[in-house]
């Protein structure tokens, strides 16, 4: 029943060890995934903020010029006033990829987390199994001495029966 139960564990170790590979595969995967957006990410950020920061210059510029011409540069105002809109655009932009920033952040958070389950449970198990197979090492030892016990008794019924035939003929 001892040795049922070794080899119950070790199937289940088995078991485990595939899940546990499986299950680190696909973190990897999914961490390599994280970052490539990750890096896609923060160079659509600075693009952003480069674009929002020079169409900020340009509309103050604008609207400097409209004021310097007066009635005559309104139509420097509007242009002011859609670089302004631009700008306020790429600010939202920028909040988006933030959110999404934050929405990577909580995917690897989460990952991380499912990993260090992971980690957990492939600990449990692996004490457990250690803890079930300890007796294992006296049941082989056992096993070994029953084994040479059992030839030794084969070999001595043998020379008995040889001894019975040889008296049997004798007499």
């Amino acid at each position: 029943m001892l040795l049922a139960s070794a080899r119950n564990t070790l199937a289940e170790l088995g078991r485990q060890a595939e899940r546990g590979h499986k299950i680190s595969s696909q973190v990897i995967n999914h961490m390599k995934t994280m970052e490539t957006s990750a890096a896609v990410i923060v160079r659509a950020l600075a693009e952003i903020d480069r674009i929002a920061l020079g169409s900020k210059l340009v509309a103050l510029n604008a609207k400097v010029e409209a004021a310097h011409f007066g009635d005559e540069g309104a139509a420097f105002g509007v242009v002011a006033d859609e670089i302004s809109s631009h700008a306020r655009r790429s600010e939202e932009i920028t909040e988006g990829m933030v959110g999404e920033m934050q929405q990577l952040r909580a995917t690897v958070a989460e990952t991380s987390k499912e990993l260090e389950e992971m980690t957990r449970m492939s600990v449990e198990t692996l004490e457990s199994s250690r803890v079930e197979l300890e007796p294992l090492g006296e049941l082989t030892r056992t096993h070994s001495e029953m084994e040479s016990t059992l030839a030794s008794s084969v070999r001595q019924g043998h020379q008995l029966a040889d001894e019975i035939s040889r008296s049997i003929m004798v007499l």
